[in-house]
């Protein structure tokens, strides 16, 4: 891994707190709350005005809503894959030295922090190792 491939994101304070909260929240609005909202006004119009069939209210559509999504995941579960995996990273990885050494350097950690990650990073390696 690259220095130039690593990406580091901050928050901080109450103003970076007010900007992550507003980003949740638009992506909610985006991918849930809009979705919702036009199921229901197609279904009123289409059902209620043309059929003079029953309307719904938003609950009913969020129903709907849910339904098409979890439609979706079924029929594209095999072609969307999301995993968890740790990274296996050893003391004597050059990158990972590097890295290290860099941010030490930046005051950006210290070097009780270097030490105990490298400790962390023995003591998985030995536990491995007996497995």
């Amino acid at each position: 891994m690259n220095k130039k491939d690593l990406k580091v994101y901050n928050v901080n304070g109450f103003g970076g707190l007010l900007i992550l909260l507003f980003l949740v929240v638009t992506i909610l609005a985006i991918f849930v709350a809009f979705p919702i909202w036009a199921i229901r006004e197609t279904w009123n119009f289409a059902v209620g005005y043309y059929f003079g069939g029953p309307t719904i209210v938003l609950f009913q559509a969020f129903l709907i809503w849910l339904a098409g999504i979890l439609t979706l995941y079924a029929i594209l579960r095999n072609f969307i894959s999301i995993n968890f995996q740790t990274v296996e990273a050893t003391s004597n990885d050059p990158e990972l030295r590097e890295f290290l050494d860099e941010m030490q350097d930046k005051d950006q950690i210290s070097e009780e922090d270097v030490k105990r990650f490298e400790d962390l990073i023995k003591t998985r390696d030995q536990n491995n190792e007996t497995l």
